[in-house]
Parts: C-alpha cells; sequence; structure tokens
C-alpha cells in the first residue's frame, strides 16, 4: 500500500495490480448531516461537521481513502464503480483494505468528552456502487447520526412528603465504541459517558429539559416476558449487565428529621421493562417520576446513602382497651420533631376474629399533645364484640415511608371499668389550633352528674361532651396567652396548661 501524503489530507492507493492509467482527477466532496424526523428536534451543534474520512472501494477493495479537516476533494479514476463509506467527527481512523471487514470497523473514542469537543460522531455508507465519470462531478454525502440523543426532564410534581434536590445525571456504563457500518451496534467498553452541566442542573431544577448523548447500544432484550418496570435488570443470559447504559441521578431527599443521599438509575431501552437496545439517530424523551414512596422500595433503581433519620415515633401505652358500647378508643402516640408523619397498620384477620375496626386509618396534619407531637389525627378503634372473653390485635406504626417503629395491643374489655386518664399535662400549640384532648371512658355509671367545664379565655370548646365513650374533648385556641382548661368529672377537676404561641 503506498501512502501519498499532502499537508492537509491523504490518498491512499493500494497496490492491487491495478493498471497505471489516465484519467485520474480530483472530485468534490459535500458532506452535510441528515436531518433526524422533525427539524424541530435538531439541537444547536448536531448538525456540525468538524472533520471526516472517506473511504472509496472499488470491487471490494480499498482504492482510496482521505482524512480532512479542510480540504474537500478525494482523487479517484474516472469511469470506475465505487462504494463509498463517510466516517466523521472522529478524526483519523483507518480503513480495512477489503470492504468485507468494514462492517466489523470499530470506532473507539479517544475520551469522554469527545462529543462536546469534536461534534457528534457521523457516517453514510453506499447502499449501490456509483460510476465516477466525470472531473466536474461533486460526491454529495447525507451522513447519519451514530448517537442517540435522550431529553430528560425530572418531574416532582407528585412529592407531598418529600423534598428532592439535584445535584447530578449522567449516563452511566455508556458505550465507549462502536462498529459504526453495521446494522447495529453492541459495546464492548463502557464508561460514563455524557454529563449534565451546571447549567443543566439549574435548568432541570426549574423543571426544564436537558439533552444526554450516546452512541448506539444494542445490548438485547431480557427473556421470561418481565413486565415488572422494577425488576428491570441485565440478566447475563440475555443482556450483558456491564455493558448496558443506564441514566443516574443523584441527589438528596429529606422530610421532616430525615435526610440522605440518593441516587436514581434506570437501564435505557425501547420500553422500561426488558429491551436493553439503544439505536442511532435517534430522539428519545425520558421523564424520571418521583415519587414519596419509591425511593423507599428496595430495589437497584435506588440507592440511599448517608441516612440521617432523628425522628421518633411510638406508641404511648403497650395496650389500649375497647368497649363494645362506646365510639371507640384513641390510640396515643408520641412523636418528633413536629410535623413528622405515620400511620397505623392492623392484620385483617385479627381485626375480623375481635370485631375491631378503625375509623380512621390514615392521619393528617394537626397539632402538638403532651410529651410528643402529633402530626396526625389520631383514629378511634372501635369495638363490637360481646361476650367475656378478651379477643385482641396488635396495631403497628410506622413513619409515612414504610419504616416499622413499633406496635400495641388493643384488647377488648368487658368490665366496663377503667379509670379516668386525661392527656396530656401541658403543651405549647399555635393560635387557632384545635385541640384534641383524649381520655379513656370512665363506666357507664360513673358519669350520672359528670360535666366537662373549659375555664380560660384563650380557648372556646368546640366539641364537648359528656356522652358515653366519647373518648375525645375538642377546643379551639383563640388567642396568644397560656390557657388553663379544666375537665371536671364528678366534681374532681383534672387541668391541662396550655401555652398559645
Amino acid at each position: 500500500m503506498t501512502i501519498l501524503a499532502a499537508a492537509a489530507s491523504c490518498t491512499v492507493e493500494p497496490d492491487f495490480g491495478l493498471p497505471e492509467a489516465p484519467g485520474d482527477a480530483d472530485i468534490r466532496v459535500s458532506c452535510h448531516a441528515e436531518l433526524p424526523p422533525t427539524r424541530s428536534a435538531c439541537l444547536q451543534g448536531e448538525s456540525e461537521i468538524v472533520d471526516w474520512n472517506l473511504y472509496a472501494y472499488h470491487n471490494g477493495l480499498l482504492y482510496a481513502a482521505v482524512y480532512s479537516d479542510s480540504i474537500d476533494v478525494i482523487r479517484l479514476r474516472l469511469g470506475r464503480e465505487y462504494k463509498f463509506y463517510v466516517l466523521a467527527n472522529t478524526g483519523r481512523v483507518e480503513a480495512p483494505a477489503y470492504e468485507s471487514d468494514i462492517a466489523s470497523m470499530r470506532f473507539t473514542m479517544s475520551g469522554l468528552g469527545g462529543f462536546s469537543s469534536r461534534g457528534l460522531p457521523m457516517y453514510f455508507k453506499s447502499v449501490l456502487p456509483q460510476t465516477v465519470s466525470l472531473a466536474s462531478e461533486q460526491l454529495d454525502f447525507a451522513l447519519t447520526r451514530l448517537v442517540a440523543r435522550y431529553d430528560v426532564r425530572i418531574d416532582d410534581s407528585a412529592l407531598s412528603r418529600m423534598r428532592f434536590s439535584l445535584s447530578s445525571m449522567k449516563l452511566s456504563q455508556a458505550p465507549l465504541d462502536i462498529t459504526p457500518f453495521s446494522p447495529r451496534s453492541a459495546a464492548t467498553l463502557a464508561g460514563d459517558c455524557d454529563y449534565a452541566s451546571a447549567a443543566d442542573v439549574d435548568s432541570l431544577k426549574a423543571g426544564g429539559t436537558v439533552s444526554l448523548y450516546m452512541l448506539e447500544n444494542c445490548q438485547g432484550v431480557l427473556g421470561g416476558g418481565n413486565t415488572d418496570e422494577w425488576q428491570k435488570y441485565p440478566d447475563e443470559t440475555d443482556v450483558s449487565e456491564d455493558l448496558s447504559t443506564y441514566l443516574e441521578v443523584s441527589g438528596t431527599i429529606s422530610s421532616v428529621g430525615y435526610s440522605a443521599d440518593v441516587s436514581y438509575r434506570m437501564f435505557l431501552g425501547r420500553d422500561n421493562v426488558a429491551d436493553f437496545n439503544v439505536f442511532r439517530n435517534t430522539v428519545n424523551t425520558l421523564v424520571l417520576s418521583l415519587t414519596d414512596t419509591g425511593s423507599f422500595r428496595p430495589s437497584w433503581k435506588v440507592a440511599l446513602s448517608n441516612v440521617s433519620d432523628s425522628r421518633t415515633v411510638s406508641f404511648r401505652n403497650s395496650k389500649t382497651y375497647a368497649y363494645s358500647d362506646h365510639t371507640g378508643v384513641g390510640l396515643l402516640v408520641d412523636s418528633s420533631p413536629y410535623g413528622v408523619q405515620y400511620y397505623y397498620e392492623a392484620d385483617p384477620e385479627e381485626m375480623a376474629a375481635g370485631d375491631f375496626s378503625f375509623t380512621n386509618e390514615l392521619m393528617y396534619s394537626q397539632a402538638e399533645i403532651g410529651r410528643g407531637k402529633y402530626e396526625n389525627l389520631m383514629p378511634l378503634v372501635k369495638c363490637t364484640h360481646t361476650g367475656s372473653d378478651r379477643p385482641s390485635m396488635k396495631v403497628r406504626l410506622y413513619t409515612w415511608d414504610g419504616i416499622y417503629r413499633g406496635e400495641t395491643t388493643v384488647e377488648y374489655e368487658p368490665d366496663y371499668y377503667y379509670h379516668l386518664d386525661l392527656l396530656p399535662q401541658s403543651c405549647t400549640v399555635p393560635v387557632g389550633t384545635t385541640l384534641n384532648i383524649s381520655y379513656v371512658p370512665v363506666p357507664v355509671q360513673d358519669y350520672t352528674g359528670s360535666d366537662i367545664l373549659i375555664t380560660s379565655s384563650n380557648y372556646s370548646t368546640t366539641n364537648a361532651s359528656t356522652s358515653v365513650g366519647s373518648g375525645m374533648l375538642k377546643v379551639q385556641g383563640l388567642r396568644v396567652g397560656t390557657a388553663v382548661l379544666t375537665v371536671r368529672f364528678k366534681g374532681t377537676p383534672q387541668t391541662i396548661r396550655v401555652t398559645v404561641i
């Protein structure tokens, strides 16, 4: 093979026994990027061509090869048929001597920042041979991008209990090599490729869309018919675990009393359950939809680290008694800091066996009570059981993200006798707060002649009742100051000191 070098280009004419003959001519070359499916999808810089390699094959043999970043001609012998191949924005890439080897020819990126510094890699290949007959003829090649573009957006509109703060986004295990002239390419080398810049991160935080690029990477489809997006993970039998590309979004999550670093991951492909094929010259939209509980679901998709959890949530009593002829008994909880959210859960079979039921299973924002702070309304447990036996059920307590915090036993009490247990002794609440004071109902016969009094100008009674089994006193805070609430049963007063702020 004889190489004729020039300052800005070179023509390679291998010696395959072709006779020397007049008729060689410089043919002008024009390269342009093929438009994507819609013109509006083309971003600035996606069509820029910095340099190109042009390979001309005659009868299956490499006849001429030119690399250029400025010269736009190739010297060819007129009157012959050629098949042309172009590789652009890749730097100088040597071509195989035989056309039969060009499909397996592999281009490897020299660095991870190649897309931004050199432009998007592109290619062209002839479908049919082309005869070059006139020296004035111009070769025009419409180049196809070898990369896929992902337009990524983060949707956090479903977050109500948690806040997410983005710090970075990248394509991990992105292909670093490609067979540009094959029908589809699967990477043999992978690394972290395209990153969101600082400006991109700011745009994502503001609800914008950011575009990331990667070479084609067709790793295949999972067998077995998986339909669960949480189970989309490579199986080495069908798909390479180390060479499949995924999006990784990192940041921090926080809620009342809780914070952690988090990384969200999702494998790319044509669906969200089984396909790991990313095709060249495609524009794809990817939305990362965040939910409160999704960040705490055990999965490869979510990784938590540096967890800080200062929340304390516990039942105040290890056992609570329920009566069949009362409206319900409250399950008391101590929690901190203010604003912690939690929920209760009971076994349906235990509830049915003991004739228990909840009147309000999930809880919502409420005021501070007693030693801790209720962030949620207290559900009442009802019991319709009758008899001398004492069925019971376990009620479990969780923080809103599903972390178990303890349990209490609710037991049927047939004897109708229990002591007055006013709660709390003191508390601090904002002005306008509805204060729920819970107590264990006294026996039926002891209600005779009882009354409930509110002796404070800072509070007004909104729903005080002496009905059997009410178990709840509600008062409304009116203005700032210290209120002393007096609750009296059969002439025995109990006081609760409330500071209104």
